[in-house]
């Protein structure tokens, strides 16, 4: 298994408890990937079915844990592979941030945006820039040089 050094953990309702390893927490933290907390991931389905209140936050969390467990197993059940950490945090950081560029109410609206050109246009410009300023932050919060982002 992997070395954990001071993982920490969310309560969720699908997956029980979800490991965050502290790797991934400054991610968590940044604002970009906060606003997915107000995000639906069903869409307007909870206007048909109350209970139906899942958000793009909590489906990106359950996504990096499953993205984390199926690396976590093939490092363990492959060893020729070789998985190193910077892997493991790669697959767990591209799981966790899948959604991030997401606008509001799921896909709903996505064939709307495709006729109206000039709408489609600014909702990718802003989406983009949200990307962007995420990058700028985790660039800050790992100390990474802009030159030097290969990970």
């Amino acid at each position: 298994m992997t070395h954990k050094k001071n993982p920490s953990y969310i309560s969720d309702k699908v997956h029980d408890m979800i490991e965050v390893p502290e790797n991934i927490q400054p991610i968590i933290d940044t604002e970009e990937f906060q606003r997915l907390r107000y995000l639906k991931q069903l869409g307007a389905t909870d206007y048909v079915f109350p209970g139906a209140t899942h958000t793009r936050f909590e489906h990106s969390l359950g996504v990096m844990h499953l993205s984390r467990k199926v690396i976590l197993h093939l490092k363990d059940r492959q060893p020729n592979l070789k998985i190193t950490e910077n892997e493991i945090f790669c697959v767990s950081a591209a799981g966790l941030l899948h959604d991030l560029g997401h606008g509001p109410f799921s896909h709903v609206f996505d064939h709307q945006f495709v006729c109206m050109n000039i709408l489609c246009i600014y909702t990718s410009l802003c989406l983009i820039s949200c990307v962007f300023m995420f990058f700028m932050n985790i660039q800050t919060i790992f100390g990474i040089d802009a030159v030097d982002a290969r990970w």
